[in-house]
């Protein structure tokens, strides 16, 4: 189990769960990583960066001494060209919880299940980062850096750009060499579980959630990139 935190953010990479008596394959560094992603020589000419996110946001609600708590889980599918086209498809899944509880954050006449499109057909799409990163790994820094002010901003630029791009290998190696800069980071197996959350950054009494309690976490379900937008 590989964690590394930051004020905001914590990122969790866990193993496959393996036999008892499977020996434990020592950690790589993520330099290693990079050379590996920089040798990849398997991608096409396809020009649509796609991914698919999923995520789950813990809601809370105090009322007298009861405490209602429900998890809202969603999914969002992205196709961006590279003449700026882009389209969304949101989607809210199926709370696991009774429909009273559900009731008590959304209105009752809602329904879930129902996928939201979005579609820019010329452009500009809303994103953090308009332009593809550098692969410069000292100018990839300070790129990613900028569109927040907090310590660990680079980190927090990573976490934006993977929701965004879907990376060719010299981009993924200039991350990575990035990260390993910036983080005391190392691949330790193949994510099963979670990829990255979003924890309070102050406590919660009433719910007795302290910090650092999680309060949502967003999972990377796919990245590639397609011939076009559908």
């Amino acid at each position: 189990m590989v964690t590394a935190a930051a004020v905001g953010l914590l990122i969790v990479v866990l193993p496959h769960q393996q036999p008892a008596d499977a020996a434990t394959p020592a950690p790589l560094p993520i330099t290693d990583l990079a050379r590996t992603a920089l040798a990849d020589t398997t991608e096409g000419a396809r020009t649509v960066d796609h991914l698919v996110t999923e995520r789950w946001d813990l809601h809370a609600a105090v009322a007298g001494g009861d405490v209602t708590s429900v998890m809202f889980p969603s999914r969002r599918e992205l196709w961006r060209a590279s003449d700026g086209r882009a389209r969304t498809i949101d989607l809210s899944l199926s709370p696991d919880a009774s429909a009273a509880d559900i009731h008590t954050f959304v209105d009752p006449d809602a329904s879930t299940g129902n996928p939201v499109f979005n579609d820019s057909a010329s452009g500009p799409f809303a994103v953090a980062f308009a332009d593809r990163p550098p692969t410069d790994p000292a100018e990839l820094a300070g790129w990613l850096a900028r569109t927040s002010t907090r310590d660990d901003a680079v980190i927090v630029g990573v976490t934006g750009l993977l929701l965004e791009r879907a990376l060719t290998s010299r981009e993924r190696a200039a991350v990575l060499t990035v990260l390993d800069g910036h983080t005391t980071l190392t691949y330790g197996g193949t994510g099963r579980f979670r990829a990255s959350e979003q924890i309070s950054t102050g406590g919660t009494p009433a719910i007795k959630l302290t910090y650092p309690g999680v309060v949502g976490y967003r999972t990377y379900r796919q990245a590639d990139t397609v011939a076009a937008i559908p």
